[in-house]
């Protein structure tokens, strides 16, 4: 994955290992810690967090998926 940050011209490269949990992909990803799986990628996705489910089904992002529905599962949604 590779991070462009505007505001000091600066280029990151980020390696994302194969198989790698779920859950430490999307804080890869994101680039910052995840307590709210759904808000975060709501925020990455630029959608509202009800569309996030449909968003990566859409996109065949299984695993990211997976994380959503097992958040949702424990909030009892």
């Amino acid at each position: 994955m590779l991070a462009f940050t505007v505001r000091g011209n600066a280029l990151a490269a980020q390696r994302i290992k194969l198989g790698e949990a779920p859950r430490t992909r999307l804080q890869t990803l994101l680039g910052i810690p995840v307590r709210d799986t759904i808000a975060a990628l709501a925020q990455g996705l630029c959608c509202k967090p009800r569309e996030v489910a449909q968003i990566l089904r859409d996109r065949g992002d299984n695993e990211l998926l997976e994380l959503v529905e097992q958040d949702l599962r424990s909030a009892g949604l």
